[in-house]
């Protein structure tokens, strides 16, 4: 087939595609059409069925065949191949394309573009004169000037300990090297020169000169005193000064705690046989020696007892069963029967030593022989066996009697740690009075149980709150049996109720589980019958019957004899628990 100069080959039926003669150059491929994605379209297609790593799919090669001076002259000098670089199958057709050139030989890869994109490349890499090399957010990031000078446009990050002492000659950096003030503030930055930049042992006594380091060199900025030491001085322009000791912790010997104390100070207490106190930031003054047993809160209770008497009944550690009278005087003074309560966080403890009808509260701190304080006033001026809900940060005071008689349903509340009369929480799903004295506490949760309703009638109730918001008490559920007094006790989800009276004392134990609504089960039986309101507990361990009788609250069974005895079998002691839910 011969064409003439000019001639064209059209493809299609409607000749969109022209292969046109160019004269003396060569050919032209046109798609006619003028539409978007009219373009012509030069596929390579190999017909091999099972293509395996680096087989060629399609090769242009350049040459020169005819070439007179023969030999390497007529090889192929230049190609562009598709060369798989795998096993093709139905999830893979990776693919890199092949750049090829030759010196004195047929043309070889020299440059290759991967199927992920890699650019590799056989020789030197070379841009023009001030040519930039970056990334798409930092198109310039290296530049290369024409004296080869670099320029990076960010300060650039090294591996740690990539330049090592094998890589400076030995003794290359001396002192004739530096210019005298050459390597100054302005050379590294705050901090940046410190142990780990400096080998171990390199800078001995002997790298030193004589008299180098001095007050001067060392920035001391005042004289020495007697009895002062060295530290830093403050703000930013460092150096060291000289200073009068401050912050040590004090010494102080007296029969009252001394004023506005700081943690780790020393306190002897000569009014109790030189009992000696360390002062904590949080907790306050706790005591060791003569008083190991109460150095720890959480580890007893404080009761305040119907004359003016406080006792401190340790319910764990290596006084475990003790009951001691403390030094703590009762606020306010005087005598009181037939009603009284307690509550406490951790450090605490707030009572009320209630006589007919009366709306005091007082506190004091449990680990310490401080005197009682007023603390506030509750609602009304009540009696008859309130119950409450000992917790971190809120204590709760409901039901009694009021002077006429009439029995009450109010729950008041206030914030522990804060001095002041009680605010109003809501109002028990029934009035009633002679609760159990503590009531049945999570950190969340507190359940009241038992009780004297309205006409004289012993109730089986149990309501429950929400410490942390106010609003009425809802039923809870049903105690095996109605009773009213007793004890209860708690770990941090289950509660336990033991002892009271209907009809005579009892002997039985019922347990909840705090955080689950419902009637009580049977736990097991006291050792006697008791209505005794005073009990002690750690997180696992109670002590019912005013210590007497011993339970593990995780294990439903009968008390055992736990050989001790803290305190006295009535009703109306003040007892502040020590450890709560919070403590865990």
């Amino acid at each position: 087939m011969f064409l003439a100069d000019g001639g064209t080959i059209q493809f299609g039926n409607d000749q969109e595609i022209i292969l046109t003669h160019v004269a003396d150059n060569g050919l032209t491929l046109k798609h006619i059409g003028t539409g978007d994605g009219k373009m012509p379209t030069f596929t390579f297609q190999a017909g091999d069925n099972d293509i395996a790593a680096n087989d060629e799919l399609g090769v242009i090669n350049f040459q020169a065949p005819d070439e007179g001076a023969g030999t390497d002259a007529i090889l192929v000098a230049a190609g562009i191949a598709a060369v798989s670089e795998g096993d093709f199958s139905a999830s893979n057709n990776a693919t890199k394309l092949s750049f090829r050139t030759g010196v004195s030989e047929a043309a070889s890869e020299k440059m290759s573009l991967s199927s992920a994109g890699l650019l590799t490349i056989s020789d030197d890499f070379i841009i023009k004169d001030g040519g930039t090399i970056g990334s798409a957010s930092d198109a310039d990031a290296i530049t290369i000037a024409s004296d080869g000078v670099v320029t990076f446009s960010q300060v650039p990050v090294l591996p740690n300990n990539t330049i090592e002492t094998a890589d400076i000659q030995a003794d290359a950096i001396t002192g004739a090297k530096i210019a005298d003030d050459a390597i100054n503030s302005e050379h590294y930055t705050d901090g940046s020169i410190d142990t780990a930049h400096i080998a171990d042992a390199n800078v001995t006594q002997d790298k030193i000169a004589n008299e180098a380091i001095n007050e001067a060199k060392l920035q001391v900025s005042n004289a020495p005193t007697n009895g002062y030491f060295l530290t830093a001085q403050s703000g930013n322009t460092g150096g060291l000064t000289w200073a009068e000791l401050s912050g040590i912790p004090t010494y102080t010997r007296s029969t009252t705690p001394p004023s506005s104390p700081n943690a780790g100070d020393w306190w002897v207490d000569t009014a109790r046989g030189d009992a000696i106190y360390i002062y904590d930031g949080t907790s306050g003054w706790l005591s060791f020696g003569a008083t190991t047993e109460y150095a720890v809160n959480g580890n007893f209770s404080v009761v305040a007892n119907d004359t003016t008497e406080i006792f401190r009944a340790s319910f764990q550690g290596v006084a475990v069963g003790s009951f001691i009278q403390s030094a703590i005087a009762q606020f306010p003074t005087g005598t009181f029967s037939d009603s009284a309560f307690g509550l406490s966080n951790s450090i605490r403890g707030v009572y009320g030593r209630v006589a007919t009808n009366d709306d005091h509260l007082s506190y004091l701190t449990m680990a310490t022989d401080a005197a009682a304080q007023d603390f506030g006033n509750l609602h009304a001026e009540t009696e008859k066996n309130q119950s409450t809900t000992s917790h971190e940060t809120r204590g709760i005071v409901v039901g009694g009697r009021l002077a006429s008689g009439t029995i009450i349903n109010v729950m008041d509340y206030i914030t522990i740690a804060s001095a002041g009369n009680a605010t109003d929480f809501g109002n028990l799903s029934v009035a009633r009075h002679s609760l159990s004295q503590n009531a049945m506490s999570s950190t969340t949760r507190s359940i009241f149980s038992g009780g004297t309703a309205s006409g004289g009638g012993i109730v089986d109730v149990m309501d429950y709150v929400t410490i942390g918001t106010t609003g009425n008490a809802t039923d809870f559920g049903n105690l095996v049996s109605a009773k009213r007094a007793g004890a209860t006790v708690n770990s941090t989800t289950r509660g336990i109720m033991a002892g009271g009276y209907n009809s005579g004392n009892k002997n039985e134990i019922d347990y909840v589980t705090i955080g689950t609504t419902g009637n009580a089960t049977d736990f097991g039986d006291l050792n006697d019958n008791t209505d005794s309101r005073l009990a002690y507990h750690s997180s696992t361990i109670a002590y019912l019957h005013a210590g007497v009788d011993q339970i593990t609250m995780a294990t439903a069974a009968n008390a055992t004899a736990s050989g001790y005895i803290m305190g006295d079998d009535i009703e109306y002691h003040a007892c502040m628990p020590g450890w709560i839910a919070y403590n865990g």
